[in-house]
């Protein structure tokens, strides 16, 4: 009857199997948002209505500039977050090496990945910061 493709099963098959990773992992991001979106004034949207706006215009004039820098958090947060989780392998080997007695090994491993994953947040941030809009309280 229908005849797939063996790549297109396998993409399929993967996305819906890692479907609880991602949700079991974005509980934070997922309040850090709803708490933005409740933040927001709802008079904002009503003068926006009264001026014609449509539902798009309000989402990409009103909504996302006022939630931006909660996406800026949000990516600074899941970024720490890959870097520090357990199926992480080198926080693994760091953590491995403390339980086997090598500490200084453990500790300069611990160092360099720290250094990395400095790096990586420094350029990140740097990159993601251009796109947020900050509200002037004046």
């Amino acid at each position: 009857m229908f005849d797939f493709s063996p790549a297109l099963v396998d993409i399929t098959v993967g996305a819906a199997e890692n479907i609880y990773a991602v949700i079991n992992h974005s509980g934070v991001q997922i309040l850090i948002f709803l708490a933005g979106l409740q933040a927001i004034s709802t008079s904002i949207y009503e003068s926006a209505r009264i001026e014609g706006c449509s539902g798009w215009e309000c989402f990409w004039k009103i909504t996302f500039p006022l939630i931006s820098p909660l996406i800026f958090v949000n990516i600074i947060y899941s970024v720490v977050d890959s870097f520090t989780g357990g199926g992480n392998q080198v926080m693994n080997s760091i953590t491995s090496a403390m339980k086997m007695g090598r500490y200084g090994t453990a500790s300069a491993m611990a160092w360099v990945y720290f250094l990395v994953a400095a790096v990586f947040l420094l350029v990140i941030g740097f990159v993601a910061s251009r796109f947020v809009f900050y509200q002037n309280r004046e």
